[in-house]
């Protein structure tokens, strides 16, 4: 049933239409598919009225959850009562509508013949015992067990006891049966039809204008079963309903059960809190954003409201807080700070710092809860998005400190924070700003069902191209005077070559919430276990749309949970969410109180002469700007003058209306476990392998998963006290910071061969165990492939035949896995500790094992996505399934032929490529066993179950029989094909894990091999401005290189100043580990006054070189002597790249070492014309790499110092106002190996461009060279010099572009840039405002 839940002040009689209005008691409570009505206030609205439809409104007041224009407003306004609008004459359209589209027609039905108009309304009293009467006795039915259905129709039955009210009534349960329906099951559509199917029926309702008694009857009767019948079905457990996951409990009854109430929508009883509490989320550089919303909202606050902040904040920022958040309004536009920490004051100049209060807790609850989700979401959605839906969690007195507190006598005040501030709170997003008092938007009452208010979203994506949103169930009509659903105006924005969306007037088009402002009630959150709910919503979500990233995050996250539990839903009005930027604000928002303006991001970038931007500017500007702002406007536009001045009433649908790519029914009928909150086991074997484990175990501990347990054998004790004691300890002190390297060494037992173990401190995430076993590597003989089987001594005997060869390949691979391999028993040893583990679980008390999940993972091999875990156990539907994935180990595995089959092909599988439960490490499940076809579809042939502790075998619960790794090679394969015997197999067609990017390059393949010297780079920054923006800049980047997660991509960071007469901020020089000055000559002498701090990062070193001479000569020739590796990758100081990005040019560098590698590519043209262009075309040629991020031979250096040509070059550069520095390298480099540059798009996400981010609002305070005049004419003069300096032109020219994947793995070549690819490589960062 779709019905149209709004506000309505006037009755308007048009001809052909019957109005027929049954006013009731006010206060009186209905409940009407998951809507609660009840007294309250709002303000005055108009229906929506078509031509010859009119409809029926109840004079009922609304807070509504479901249908509802969500226009209620502020308290204080008493003039008007809400109406719910139950248009009945568009019903039968509507069905007719449905049923057309089912059977594939145009949808398109004419009305029925309109109702006759009658002289006068009944009064609804002369029914109220009737009602009640068929009220009591539903309900009876439903205690006694006998459904839905019984009570619907006990209710028919009481309610049809008149005449020929009667008559009509048994001609429609007739009809219904006939269909092979139930009559007390009927939706209202189809009820309605019933009724109109019989003689009686049907001239009561439209061809009997002189029976009016009977025809008020007939309508009076249906309107009131229609109230009983929803009134019982919501007060009924309806598990199967269709717009709630059968696997779930109806979310109402859930919300009686855990609040231990049977009232529904008992709004009168709920109690606000005095204080009002807003959640704030941002890091460093939103911190100018979150303190203009503070001040603000501090600045339009009524008098005597008191504020709690809840600012979610990473460590470190306090003191950037406070000199940021405590400059609000005072008097003159400044602020007054004394002794006594701080004073806050009003217009009035009077001390209101007992009217605000601060509560900071830790961003790293954040990562805690909110990774849970991310896997699901666009990458470029940041944590801290996602973490606004976990405040209930976050948001607790034990995790919060109270901040900033005021002092007497130099004594802080010692005050208890209430209770209530962690039960409510008003999250808003730091783009937005307060334009008046928030009171409105605070004192919102939910009822029992609801805990989340949020304001419609005012843009247009999900409603031109609903498939790029996720599954949607609110839809709204679009009324007239629009074009596809926008003022006449934005017509341009329909462009009908992109197959866009475009609904007439009186269609339909998608209806969903913005996240930037949301109401919580935290404690209802908690006891109805929103976290949980929300989560698994989401996964199921996630995997019945094939897993396609939410491209709006969260916010599509929570609609799509609104899909499923609409009664959770409080509309806000919009003016508590004005998005003054998007498209639609006209619309969804007419002349509307303004509270809350939003400007997205793109609304805040820069300034501009829109009111909302200006109040932002100003108040971010800490009151110092000398342009005050006019007042900001009350109210919202409107889209048409002649048009309503309201909003229009929404209305909910199960089937994702308008999103044809997905099938909504599937996810409704998920009923498949989710093991999203399972322990996952990660099994790892390894020796003398420090710089593989290390990245290793790094791409295990950034996964999103919160549940992982590390196992780690080696049977090597250098290893076990080296790289493995010491390497756990550093990864425990860099993720607690308080864990020393003593303390975990002393964890570790007796040094015994066989039983050394340790943990890594308690609260790090993926804690590791690592045992110490007797090594068998001895016995391998590595040769025995090679003389038994014809293996290959340069292919470590293990080349196999291609697959195309199958009978050779077979009888090789059937010989290979028959040779003696001692290393895999290891992994029996790692199967122990897991038994070990979940034995120590249940002698800590647990009732039940907590199984978890297996994953073999060798020490030079990585998970390639952060969110790997996570994906995988969302796929993951069965304990009773083999779940299985591509690796990428220089080829992809399995290969297409054996992959998605029932049979796993020898040869053709890897350990990393599947994930099994642990329950499966015991006993044989025989009666659980479960087949798959050739296609690797599922075929379930026993019980389906969620497998815990009991199902092991009698004689030892604890006995391992999964021993099929055993002593030979190929112990994956075994393992994986006996598990496919037992199991269904579950084929993911996603690449998880993979080799190490440089293992093809540097060994590997079994072989104990380890990443060199060669392999590590030596990074070269140059700078020489030691405050504002780019001191900043260059501080983040030395404080990343030089930490310990570094210490296997960079061998050292060299920061050439060009500065002579000033030294680099003191923060930079604190990362330093040595500190020379360069002469004029090249000579280095060491500078007197630098001493080395103690507390300096454990990582990479960094040399500062202190130059005499400013000239970007020095950056390639006096940095030469620093350098041992091969590998050098420049840097400008107004960029970063990661350590994903530098491999990924590293893969790629090391298959030809002569060439120059960069992202940042210049083309010379024939005529020597420098082309400042990006070169995205199809075939975009370039000739030269830029220096910000390049990568080349510490040879290239000695080329450009020794050439024969090097005197006169640089002396060109030094003199030339171009800076043609990079264009010489270039030159020399091409001229002397007669080879062009090459250019790699690196991974996304990998590289932070700060000048891009920033110069745009910030130009001469953050552009460098770039803000030269007539540069391109500058460096056009300089390619032509330098072209002339050789016999021949130096440059040469190539198309070909390198890409790159996850952890920098190479993908390969091709001669187009994709644009998109481009875009994504950059990593988004909000300028760093000082």
């Amino acid at each position: 049933m779709d019905v149209l839940l709004g506000n309505n002040t006037t009755q308007r009689r048009k001809e052909g239409v019957q109005s027929v209005v049954a006013r009731s008691n006010s206060n009186a409570n209905i409940s009407m598919m998951g809507a609660t009505v009840r007294g309250s206030r709002s303000v005055a609205t108009s229906a929506l009225v078509q031509p010859n439809i009119q409809p029926i409104s109840y004079s009922t007041t609304q807070t509504m959850s479901v249908l509802i224009t969500g226009s209620t407003v502020p308290a204080t306004s008493t003039t008007e009562r809400g109406m719910l609008e139950v248009d009945v004459t568009r019903l039968d359209l509507e069905c007719a509508r449905e049923g057309d589209e089912e059977r594939g027609g145009n949808g398109i039905s004419p009305p029925q013949t309109p109702m006759v108009k009658t002289k006068r309304a009944r009064d609804a009293r002369s029914i109220i015992g009737r009602l009640l009467g068929a009220f009591a006795s539903a309900r009876a039915v439903v205690g006694a067990g006998g459904g839905v259905c019984g009570a619907a129709k006990t209710a028919a039955v009481g309610l049809l006891t008149m005449g020929r009210v009667k008559k009509a009534g048994n001609e429609a349960e007739a009809y219904e049966k006939s269909r092979g329906g139930d009559f007390g099951c009927m939706n209202p559509c189809e009820m309605l039809l019933a009724f109109g199917s019989g003689a009686t029926g049907r001239k009561a309702m439209f061809h009997a204008p002189n029976s009016g008694t009977f025809r008020r009857h007939v309508w009076r009767y249906f309107l009131s079963l229609l109230m009983v019948m929803w009134l019982v079905w919501n007060l009924a457990d309806r598990g199967g309903a269709d717009y709630y996951y059968k696997s779930a409990s109806n979310l109402r009854a859930s919300i009686r059960e855990r609040l231990g109430s049977d009232s529904i929508g008992d709004v009168g009883k709920e109690r606000l809190p005095g204080e009002i509490s807003l959640a704030l989320i941002f890091d460093r550089n939103r911190l100018p954003h979150a303190a203009q919303l503070v001040r603000s909202v501090m600045r339009f606050a009524n008098p005597g409201s008191k504020f709690y902040f809840h600012l979610i904040v990473p460590r470190g920022l306090e003191d950037s807080i406070y000199d940021e958040l405590l400059i609000l309004p005072g008097t003159s536009n400044e602020t007054t700070r004394s002794d006594e920490g701080f004073v806050f004051l009003d217009k009035g100049g009077k001390n209101v710092a007992s009217s605000v209060r601060f509560l900071v807790y830790d961003h790293g609850l954040c990562e805690r809860y909110g990774h849970a989700v991310m896997a699901f979401s666009d990458p470029g959605i940041h944590l801290s998005a996602h973490c606004k839906f976990f405040l209930s969690e976050i948001l607790q007195a034990h995790h919060a400190r109270l901040a900033f507190m005021p002092k007497v006598n130099g004594k802080a005040i010692d005050e208890k924070v209430p209770d209530s501030v962690f039960a409510r709170v008003l999250y808003v997003d730091n783009d937005v700003t307060a334009v008046q008092d928030i009171t409105p938007c605070w004192r919102r009452f939910f009822s029992n069902s609801q805990f989340i208010g949020m304001s419609v979203d005012q843009g247009d994506i999900c409603q031109y191209f609903p498939n790029l949103c996720w599954p949607l169930g609110f839809e709204w009509v679009v009324p007239p005077g629009l074009f596809c659903g926008n003022v006449p105006s934005r017509s341009k924005l329909y462009d009908p070559s992109l197959n866009q969306y475009c609904p007439k007037p009186g269609q339909t088009e998608t209806y969903q919430f913005n996240g930037g402002v949301v109401l919580m009630d935290l404690e209802k959150m908690r006891k109805v276990g929103f976290t949980e709910m929300y989560v698994n919503t989401t996964v199921r979500t996630a995997r019945n749309i094939g897993f396609k990233k939410a491209r709006w995050g969260e916010q599509d996250f929570i609609n799509s949970f609104f899909r499923v539990h609409p009664d959770s839903l409080h509309p806000l009005p919009c003016g508590c969410n004005y998005q003054f930027t998007a498209s639609r604000r006209e619309v969804k928002c007419p002349n509307q109180p303004v509270y809350l303006a939003h400007g997205w991001s793109r609304g805040v970038s820069e300034q501009s002469t829109n009111l909302y931007n200006h109040l932002f500017f100003y108040f971010r500007s800490g009151f110092k700007s000398s342009n005050v702002p006019p007042a900001a406007p009350t109210l919202s536009a409107v889209a048409q003058p002649s048009g309503p001045t309201r909003m229009y009433p929404f209305r909910y649908r199960t089937n994702c209306p308008h999103q044809s790519d997905y099938d909504c029914q599937s996810i409704n009928d998920d009923t498949d476990p989710i093991f999203n909150n399972d322990p996952v086991y990660i099994l790892t074997r390894t020796s003398g392998r420090p710089k593989f484990f290390h990245d290793a175990r790094r791409s295990v501990m950034i996964q999103s998963h919160p549940h992982i347990r590390h196992l780690v054998v080696t049977d090597d004790r250098e290893s076990f006290n080296s790289y493995l004691a010491n390497g756990t300890a550093r990864v425990a002190e860099r993720q607690s910071g308080t864990v020393a390297i003593e303390e975990v060494e002393a964890s570790r037992w007796a040094a015994q061969d066989d039983a050394t173990s340790l943990w890594t401190a308690p609260g790090v995430r993926a804690p590791m165990q690592v045992r110490l076993i007797k090594s068998l590597y001895s016995e391998f003989d590595k040769m025995e492939p090679c003389r038994s089987c014809g293996g290959s001594p340069e292919k470590n005997c293990a080349n196999a035949p291609p697959l195309s060869k199958s009978e050779e390949r077979t009888k090789f691979l059937n010989c290979f896995c028959e040779t003696h391999y001692p290393m895999n028993t290891y992994v029996d040893r790692l199967h122990e500790m897991v038994v070990e583990d979940l034995r120590n679980d249940q002698r800590g008390g647990e009732d039940e094992v907590q199984h978890g999940w297996i994953v073999y993972l060798d020490d030079d091999n990585m998970l390639t996505d952060p969110q790997a875990l996570t994906t995988l156990l969302a796929h993951a539907r069965s304990t009773q399934e083999l779940v299985l994935w591509k690796s990428h180990l220089g080829r992809i595995t399995p290969s297409d032929g054996s992959f998605g089959k029932s049979k796993i092909s020898i040869g053709d599988i890897d350990a990393s490529g599947y994930m099994f439960h642990t329950s499966n490490l015991f006993g044989d499940q025989s009666s659980n066993i479960i087949s798959a076809t050739d296609e690797g579809s599922l075929v379930e042939q026993g019980a389906d179950s969620d497998i815990r502790a009991n199902n092991v075998t009698d004689m030892d619960p604890w006995k391992i029989t999964l021993d099929t790794w055993g002593s030979k090679r190929c112990g994956d394969y075994r393992t994986a094909h006996h598990l496919s015997q037992r199991l269904s197999l579950r084929w993911i067609n996603s690449t998880f894990t993979g080799s190490h990017p440089l293992r093809a390059q540097l060994g590997g393949l079994g072989m104990r091999s380890d990443v060199s010297r060669r392999s590590l780079v030596t990074v070269i920054v140059t700078a020489h401005v030691s405050s504002g923006f780019r001191s900043r800049w260059l501080e983040s980047t030395v404080a990343e290189y030089t930490s310990l997660k570094y210490l296997n991509v960079i061998d050292r960071i060299l920061l050439v100043w060009n500065n002579p007469e000033g030294s680099p901020a003191a923060k930079v020089t604190g990362f330093a580990s040595h500190y020379v000055y360069i002469g004029e000559d090249g000579k280095e002498k060491p500078n007197p006054a630098f001493t080395l701090k103690p507390d300096r990062p454990k990582g990479p070193p960094l040399f500062i070189l202190h130059q005499t001479k400013n000239s970007l000569n020095n950056r390639w020739t006096t940095t030469i002597d620093f350098i041992e590796t091969d590998a050098v990758l420049n840097i400008d100081d107004d960029i970063f790249v990661n350590e994903d990005g530098i491999t990924c040019m590293l893969v790629h560098w090391l298959e030809d070492p002569t060439q120059i590698i960069g992202p940042f590519a210049r083309q010379i043209s024939a005529d020597n014309q420098y082309i400042m262009d990006e070169r995205f075309e199809d075939r975009a040629t370039y000739s030269l790499i830029l220096p910000r991020i390049m990568l080349l031979n510490r040879r290239h250096l000695l080329m450009y110092r020794d050439s024969d040509y090097s005197s006169t070059l640089q002396s060109y550069v030094d003199s030339q106002e171009g800076h043609c520095d990079d264009i010489t390298l270039n030159a020399i480099v091409a001229y002397t190996g007669k080879k062009p540059p090459f250019r790699v798009i690196l991974p996304p996400q990998t590289v932070i461009d700060y000048y891009e981010e920033c110069h745009r609002l910030h130009r001469m305070e953050t552009g460098g060279l770039a803000l030269q005049k007539d540069r391109t004419k500058l460096r056009s003069e300089c390619t032509q010099w330098i072209q002339g300096a050789f016999p021949e032109s130096a440059l040469r020219e190539s198309a070909v572009v390198g890409t790159c994947g996850v952890n920098g793995r190479k993908l390969g070549k091709s001669e187009k840039v994709n644009k998109d690819m481009y875009g994504e490589m950059k990593r988004r960062t909000m300028c760093d405002f000082e």
